[in-house]
């Protein structure tokens, strides 16, 4: 079983409009509710590949009992520490497929009690797991450092750690020495606080990471594909350059990894799943409109040239 982490979920509620102007009234013509945050779509797309995945992180409020619902009633097994404050709720207004505007709340405050819980839990139910994934933003009051005690706990019980994060947690969270971390060319900038225009220093730094102990190194390039480094060598994933303006990763690429470490495929198979999961799900708005047959359709337009050191 996997366990993916979610500490800031999200629930988002999409109107379709056909029109929409200032001082004017405007008719809904559909609504639609969707519970979103990376660690959650993370796992609903383990959920949609047929894997065992296990939800944790904070939901408070109405809608933090609709996310609740919402994941068993996709039969994601999860365990969430209730707080006080309401779960951060988002509207995305749409016209004619394209998004027109999105207004998202602020994260809500997590309680040093409630934080206590959370490690409580995380304790007791790490030994159900072989791969644990975490990502996306932290609420307000949980620490910098918490990444860092997370995967602390989890390299002394010999679980595969999977991180992505941002700023300081992305940093404190690399001294514990995650399994593998995904980022991108802007994370290595802040990590090295260098400017970073060619690949051949984009690899340079990433590289420095992978030499702290860290056994998989990713790094999304976004439409240019993706660089995966190991200690031995490096592989460079490179895409149809017809694909453009992908949306930001939203835990696609942990999906994909995760689901091929823990069916134990080669490198190469694990790589071009991972890319894949990535460019399908950041070209579709409905998760559940993808199967592991479109997922495989890409996996063979994806190219894979070596790196060597």
């Amino acid at each position: 079983m996997i366990l993916s982490i979610c500490f800031d979920p999200i629930l988002e509620t999409k109107y379709y409009v056909d029109k929409l102007l200032p001082r004017e009234e405007s008719l809904a013509n559909k609504k639609t509710y969707n519970i979103s945050g990376k660690g959650l779509i993370t796992g609903r797309i383990l959920n949609n590949f047929n894997v065992d995945v296990f939800a944790t992180g904070f939901l408070g409020g109405l809608q933090g009992e609709y996310i609740s619902n919402r994941l068993k009633e996709i039969a994601i097994y999860n365990e969430f520490i209730p707080i006080k404050d309401d779960s951060k709720s988002s509207v995305i207004i749409i016209k004619d497929d394209n998004l027109l505007t999105s207004i998202v709340e602020e994260s809500p405050r997590v309680t040093r009690e409630e934080q206590g819980f959370f490690y409580e839990l995380y304790s007791k139910i790490i030994d159900r797991f072989y791969i644990i994934c975490s990502q996306g933003n932290l609420p307000i009051g949980l620490p910098d450092d918490i990444y860092f005690d997370l995967i602390s706990i989890a390299n002394k019980n010999n679980k595969k750690f999977i991180l992505q994060a941002k700023g300081e947690e992305l940093k404190r969270g690399l001294e514990a020495i995650p399994f593998m971390v995904i980022l991108d060319k802007e994370d290595l900038e802040y990590l090295s606080n260098l400017r970073l225009d060619f690949e051949n220093e984009i690899i340079k730094v990433g590289h420095s990471i992978i030499e702290k102990g860290i056994k998989l190194v990713c790094i999304d390039l976004n439409e240019k594909g993706s660089i995966v480094l190991t200690k031995d060598k490096g592989y460079r994933l490179e895409i149809d350059n017809s694909i453009v303006n992908l949306q930001k990763d939203k835990g696609y690429m942990v999906a994909g990894f995760a689901f091929g470490l823990y069916k134990n495929y080669d490198m190469e198979t694990i790589l071009r799943l991972a890319q894949a999961s990535r460019l399908v799900y950041a070209m579709e708005d409905e998760l559940d409109r993808i199967d592991m047959s479109d997922i495989k359709r890409f996996m063979t337009k994806i190219d894979i040239y070596p790196i060597n050191y």
